[in-house]
């Protein structure tokens, strides 16, 4: 999770630049800037640095910071600096996962198996999974386990498991968001803990990640809620960045599990291979992505990709034996496993 907002990076990297920074001063800044994390807002400092090595500096700072054209632009230029290399003492993830997404006597998932290996949790709020009861069982058990609980917030879907698309406005998602999240945090409350992060569902999440104004929405609902709250989106979508623009602390998500588009989105679940269920080709997935800052799209592209959080979905059979898995391999490579 970043600690300073997009905004404060570009400044931060004019500040460095008028100052006669040389590039690997200017690396060294924005990622002490950053708190020693790699998260959406550093994306804006990686981008001036790169623009650092193709033009004078005032240049590099008025073309990334002046015209934004699209926020996603440094998906095609960005590249982490050598500068880079050896400067963290340590380096953090966070593990999250699907929770509470049963239904009266139906179970979906092994909840307490995940929560003995996962750092947080997102919980299902009633709308696609999940009744008062089973979010209830769920918020205990992670407090149990030490785990940060966030909200799941979905379209009204139960039938469809809220991966079905519907059209609703800004201010309904808004609407349906502040009511999922304070259904969650009054279990949270009940039971001695407190709501930590916010994490859309399903389509939700997937339209939310390209939808401007359904992002702002939902961005201005959990602000609204408790600005203290994390949003997790999907790594730079359209989602983190309204985050960010109301203010709020972000997480970006990558995901071990699923397929990735050449744009950086998620393959369609209707298409084959969208999801992964190979342990050993997930896992390889996720150390590209927290190592090398990159995913293999499925046509062959390279993508770049700033993670703060994985998700290992909790409704696939597989979940439990690859969050093990994966847990095991990060920590063989050097990342320690905390909430963002």
């Amino acid at each position: 999770m970043t600690t300073w907002c997009a905004c404060c990076i570009d400044l931060h990297v004019k500040n460095a630049v008028e100052a006669g920074a040389t590039r690997e001063e200017l690396a060294k800044a924005v990622f002490i800037a950053t708190g020693l994390r790699a998260g959406g807002a550093v994306g804006h400092g990686l981008m001036a640095l790169r623009l650092f090595d193709h033009a004078a500096a005032g240049e590099a700072y008025e073309a990334w910071c002046g015209p934004r054209a699209c926020r996603r632009d440094y998906r095609d230029a960005l590249s982490l600096p050598s500068a880079f290399s050896g400067l963290r003492a340590m380096h953090t993830i966070d593990l999250n996962s699907d929770l509470g997404e049963g239904f009266g006597r139906w179970t979906m998932g092994d909840d307490a198996a995940l929560l003995e290996v996962v750092t947080s949790a997102n919980i299902a709020c009633g709308f696609h999974a999940g009744d008062p009861a089973t979010i209830r069982r769920t918020v205990r058990r992670a407090l149990l386990h030490g785990v940060a609980l966030g909200a799941h917030p979905s379209l009204p879907d139960l039938q469809g498991f809220g991966r079905r698309r519907m059209h609703i406005t800004a201010e309904e998602a808004y609407d349906l968001t502040l009511y999922q999240i304070g259904a969650v945090a009054a279990f949270a409350g009940a039971a001695g803990g407190r709501l930590h992060h916010v994490k859309p569902h399903g389509a939700l999440y997937n339209m939310a990640a390209t939808d401007v104004s359904l992002a702002r929405g939902i961005a201005s609902a959990v602000r609204d809620f408790d600005p203290d709250l994390v949003l997790y989106g999907l790594a730079g979508s359209e989602l983190t960045a309204a985050g960010e623009a109301v203010g709020l602390a972000v997480a970006s998500e990558v995901f071990a599990d699923r397929a990735y588009r050449r744009d950086g989105g998620l393959v369609d679940r209707g298409e084959p291979g969208a999801v992964i269920h190979d342990e050993t080709q997930a896992v390889a997935q996720a150390l590209d992505m927290v190592r090398d800052r990159r995913v293999l799209s499925v046509d062959g592209v390279w993508v770049p990709v700033i993670p703060d959080t994985i998700c290992v979905h909790g409704d696939t059979p597989s979940a439990v034996g690859l969050a093990r898995a994966l847990r095991v391999a990060l920590e063989r490579a050097g990342f320690s496993l905390q909430p963002c």
